[in-house]
């Protein structure tokens, strides 16, 4: 997986509703990870990224959790300790 054109921007929040930090890497235009961020447990990042940039969500013991794109109608990335889930907006009662 790689990124590939910069056309369509899309603001995101990865919400770390999970037990432990969370690493945000994107993967490059040759499919390279770069760090873009750790979000410490019970945090979160917003940012801008583009709708067809793949994010790899990656453990503190250093395994991938899951790899997603985000898009307009689903913008926010929800991390638990079970599941990563793409959403419209944030769940009820939390906050970026």
């Amino acid at each position: 997986m790689r990124s590939l054109v910069s056309t369509q921007p899309v603001a995101g929040v990865f919400a770390n509703r999970s037990a432990g930090d969370i690493q945000l890497f994107w993967l490059g235009y040759d499919g390279k990870r770069v760090l873009y961020a750790t979000v410490p447990a019970g945090q979160s990042k917003a940012g801008v990224t583009f709708a067809t940039h793949p994010w790899l969500l990656q453990d503190a013991a250093g395994q991938c959790i899951k790899v997603v794109r985000l898009r307009p109608e689903a913008q926010v990335v929800v991390i638990t300790a079970t599941d990563v889930t793409l959403a419209g907006t944030l769940p009820a009662g939390t906050s970026p």
